[in-house]
């Protein structure tokens, strides 16, 4: 139909294809080189500069290498590179003469450049001596000729901006850390745990020591009791002021209480009379002399209820008899205890 509009025919799509294979089949474009080679040749004579990489950052190491070719019966004297300019020189090596490939002599120097600057950096010209060796054996070559590589512009970037200055830097920007995200079921969890872990430990701690202030303070051993009354009571003013009846008091009810303690006898509870029948019924109650303390005791009697007053001599002589008795009856105690406990040993092992 007159005005439809058609669509390219097979001559077309053809086109297109060939086109599209032969535009999808070319070459990439090959990678810039990052070496910098520079070639100076006099005839056979050839010198070669290789520097790379071609740019790079203040501070970064640039390889130089230097390689010279000479005919047979020619000599030569590499470049001093100990001063480059603006450029700092590290490691220089010199090499040679190498046999040649086709004949003659090769040579070769390499070092290492860095840069403290940026911008655009040249490494001025480099210039060999050579010349011919000489025939007389010992006497040095005369190096009349030179040739020298042409200079070789290198791009040293900064890391700072035109903004930057070199002797006064810009503070160090903090690191950006990103927004934690909201916690989830499990931190949730974990503080629940940890926080009834507390409770319960804080609620034992209290009970802890609430136990330990309630806990009842250890008994005190009969003999330190009874030798702490008696230096108690020889400490007073009793003696001084003449109460020689309380003392004597005091003193007898000590050395009772102590009979009670140790020896478990209700010595505070009985008269004297009633006291001196049990011991002579029980002869191995208390281990003391029964005639020494038959008369202490009756000495305290006297005092306490026959209103004898006594000298200050005769009732620090009773303290001293008072502490003898403690002392040896608790050190017959100690004895009896041990003596008793092997006993008891030496019978569980003949039973085993």
């Amino acid at each position: 139909m007159r005005g439809e509009r058609r669509g390219p025919g097979w001559p077309g799509w053809a086109a297109v294809l060939v086109t599209a294979a032969f535009g999808g089949c070319r070459r990439a474009e090959p990678p810039a080189p990052t070496t910098i080679v520079q070639k100076v040749e006099r005839g056979p004579i050839r010198l070669v500069i290789e520097v790379s990489p071609k740019q790079g950052w203040v501070g970064d190491p640039f390889a130089v290498t230097l390689r010279l070719h000479l005919p047979e019966g020619l000599t030569a004297k590499m470049p001093d590179v100990s001063s480059l300019g603006a450029w700092l020189v590290e490691d220089p090596r010199v090499g040679g003469p190498y046999p040649g490939t086709a004949g003659g002599s090769d040579w070769e120097e390499s070092f290492t450049l860095r840069s403290l600057s940026s911008g655009r950096i040249e490494i001025p010209a480099l210039t060999v001596r050579y010349g011919r060796r000489s025939s007389q054996s010992g006497s040095e070559a005369t190096l009349d000729h030179d040739l020298s590589t042409p200079a070789v512009a290198l791009e040293v970037r900064s890391a700072l901006s035109s903004q930057d200055s070199v002797l006064q830097p810009r503070d160090i920007a903090p690191p950006l850390v990103p927004r934690a995200p909201p916690p989830g079921p499990l931190f949730w969890a974990t503080l629940a745990l940890v926080v009834v872990g507390l409770a319960a430990l804080g609620w034992w701690f209290v009970r802890w020591s609430r136990g330990r202030r309630q806990r009842p303070a250890p008994p005190i051993p009969p003999v330190v009791w009874a030798l702490r009354a008696l230096a108690e009571l020889e400490a007073g003013d009793l003696l001084e002021r003449g109460a020689f009846r309380p003392f004597y008091y005091g003193l007898s009810e000590i050395v009772r209480s102590y009979i009670e303690r140790q020896f478990g006898l209700a010595a505070p509870e009985m008269t004297t009379e009633e006291f001196l029948r049990t011991l002579a019924q029980r002869r191995h109650a208390v281990p003391f002399d029964a005639g020494r303390l038959r008369d202490f005791l009756t000495a305290c009697d006297l005092v306490k209820y026959a209103a004898y007053a006594p000298r200050v001599e005769d009732a620090r002589a009773a303290v001293r008899t008072a502490r003898a008795f403690v002392d040896s009856t608790a050190s017959a105690a100690e004895q009896s205890c041990r003596e008793t406990a092997s006993r008891v040993s030496v019978s569980a092992e003949d039973a085993a």
